[in-house]
């Protein structure tokens, strides 16, 4: 059996590229890896890549903490990362994308009456909704932070921030549909 570094060294030497280090991590992720394969089968090996990146800047911006032990948070990552494409698998038939509509190079009049008016609604719905809806989807939506990173960039938990883009979403649709009542009641008034 290969005698394994201790996590302070094993970081260490994993940032500064020692095949070692290397190996012994990425044993653990093979080893998390064996119960998936015959349900992910080829896209084990993409998983592999692409949680050895994410433990990389994860480990390179010092957001391992050693609240556990290293190879229990590679397990983790694994087995969150696996289910994630379930979950998309399953969403789209056999990893059958969505058919995704792509704008018209030359949209035509009506449809660029409609693109203003959706903007136009976008933009009363935004006005409407408190500060801090703004501030966390533009963390979660436009700089791409989780869940995790929005709770210690505003110092809250990591579910408090599920509920209130959850809660910002609700109160969303509940203002769009608000405006769009009032602009039908004032639309029927010149019909």
């Amino acid at each position: 059996m290969v005698q394994s570094i201790p996590d302070p060294e094993l970081i260490q030497a994993f940032l500064l590229g020692d095949q070692k280090a290397f190996t012994q991590i990425e044993g653990i992720i093979d080893r998390a890896l064996i119960c998936w394969r015959e349900r992910l089968g080829d896209e084990t090996e993409d998983i592999k890549s692409e949680v050895l990146l994410e433990l990389l800047e994860i480990l390179r911006k010092g957001q391992f903490q050693g609240r556990s032990k290293l190879s229990t948070y590679i397990v983790s990552m694994v087995n969150h990362a696996c289910i994630d494409r379930r979950r998309f698998n399953r969403k789209y038939d056999n990893n059958e994308l969505p058919d995704f509509d792509l704008p018209d190079p030359a949209p035509g009049a009506e449809e660029q009456l409609d693109r203003k008016q959706q903007s136009w609604l976008a933009f009363r719905v935004l006005r409407r909704l408190p500060r801090i809806c703004i501030k966390l989807w533009r963390m979660h939506l436009v700089e791409g932070l989780k869940y995790k990173e929005i709770a210690d960039k505003i110092g809250g938990k990591e579910k408090n921030v599920k509920w209130q883009l959850w809660s910002c979403r609700e109160k969303a649709k509940k203002i769009r549909e608000k405006i769009l009542k009032k602009d039908q009641l004032f639309a029927g008034l010149f019909a």
